[in-house]
């Protein structure tokens, strides 16, 4: 069974953040733009049972890639949505959250 983990965390400082999270890495991040078209039956039957349809248009320096994808219903999701000020607070919690995860798996 798998499980969806995200934690979301609303950024002040994108270009610090960017930086601090290059220098964690080692490396520069990659820059990649989405662009997503969503699709539901007219009666809104997928959504309305926590279902989506999308196609992802993904493009960046190595080229575009288009991928169709259906997501059924969640049997557990866990979402953390955060308000964070200070860009290295956030890379100290997305470190903690990536360690946690991984020694679950």
């Amino acid at each position: 069974m798998t499980i969806e983990a995200e934690l979301k965390a609303r950024v002040r400082e994108p270009e610090r953040l960017v930086t601090r999270l290059a220098a964690w890495a080692g490396a520069p991040g990659r820059v990649e733009v989405y662009r997503d078209v969503y699709f539901d039956r007219p009666g809104g039957e997928l959504s309305a049972g926590g279902a989506e349809l999308r196609v992802r248009t993904v493009t960046g320096e190595a080229g575009a890639r288009t991928v169709l994808t259906y997501k059924g219903a969640a049997v557990r999701r866990v979402l953390r949505r955060l308000d964070v000020a200070d860009a290295d607070l956030t890379v100290e919690l997305y470190t903690d959250a990536v360690t946690r995860a991984r020694s679950r798996i």
